[in-house]
């Protein structure tokens, strides 16, 4: 293991003490995101079909693949749905840029309000929409 450039939340900084040098763990990304959807039916036209992402079914649990991670889809009806509130922005890689605007496209095309491409102040570029129970996605490079 190394050791992390940044502490751990929590830890305490003083101007006399040297900050806390801690071991990481070495991920390879998020495997799995839940997500609580209203309509399991609307969230898999808009995921499955509008972004063209692909989907697995096994007994009574849906999933949506991107890239390596996988969005795990559970129907919760009548719930309320905290969406951008409970979370700031769920943001996917996408592979390059031609794909980015490809994405932007399929958006536009199937009228889901978004930014188009846009480049952040680090030079990455984004395009970034929301899903139909209101939470905020960002597709970067």
């Amino acid at each position: 293991m190394t050791a992390c450039p940044t502490p751990l939340p929590g830890t305490i900084h003083r101007a006399a003490a040297a900050p806390t040098r801690r071991a990481c763990v070495h991920l390879a990304g998020l495997a799995r995101i839940v997500l609580r959807v209203r309509d399991l039916r609307t969230s898999l036209r808009f995921f499955g079909g509008t972004l063209g992402l692909p989907v697995a079914v096994s007994g009574r649990r849906t999933f949506v693949r991107a890239g390596g991670s996988e969005l795990e889809l559970r129907e919760e009806p009548g719930m309320a749905i905290c969406g951008a509130a409970s979370t700031d922005v769920f943001t996917l890689g996408c592979g390059n840029l031609a794909e980015l605007n490809r994405a932007a496209g399929l958006l536009a095309a199937a009228r889901v309000p978004n930014t188009g491409v846009m480049q952040d102040a680090a030079g990455k570029h984004f395009v970034r929409f929301t899903d139909p129970d209101g939470r905020v996605f960002e597709l970067i490079v």
